[in-house]
Order: C-alpha cells, then sequence, then structure tokens
C-alpha cells in the first residue's frame, strides 16, 4: 500500500480555501502559527479530478494546512502551509 499524498493548496483567503488532491477522500482543512494543523477550520470532499474548496474564516497572519483521508481510511501527512494574507 502507498502512502496517501498530502493535498495541495492553491490559494486561502481569511474566506476561502482551495486546493487539490490525488485521490479521492476528504480533506480536513486547519490552522495554525507554524505547519502542524492546532485549530480545525471545516472538511470537504474532493477527487483527483476537480480541484476543491471550502469556505471557511480563516484567522488572518496564520498558517493553513490540509490533510487528506482517503476512501481507504488511509490519512495524508499535513500539506505545505499557506500563510492568510
Amino acid at each position: 500500500m502507498s502512502p496517501v499524498e498530502p493535498p495541495i493548496l492553491l490559494a486561502v483567503t481569511a474566506t476561502d480555501i482551495t486546493g487539490t488532491c490525488a485521490a479521492s477522500g476528504t480533506i480536513e482543512v486547519f490552522s495554525d502559527p507554524g505547519d502542524q494543523g492546532e485549530t480545525f477550520l471545516g472538511e470537504t470532499s474532493c477527487d483527483a479530478i476537480v480541484p476543491w474548496s471550502l469556505a471557511v474564516h480563516a484567522p488572518r497572519g496564520r498558517n493553513v494546512t490540509a490533510t487528506l483521508t482517503d476512501t481507504d481510511r488511509s490519512t495524508s501527512a499535513f500539506s505545505a502551509p499557506l500563510a492568510v494574507p
């Protein structure tokens, strides 16, 4: 079994986060001052074809990261962080 690839964050604003994933599953989005998901912001489903989007309140000046849990219930590492402008 190969590891689950983390999602890729494409854009982050204070009200919306978009990204892509390599496999179908559930994206969980987090906020913190670093890159390890201190505060849960929300979740959405994704597939490997269409970019995903999540409307949330992301605190300005913090980073957003995400994980992907695939349909086999395997969870990725955290994505690379993106700062909320």
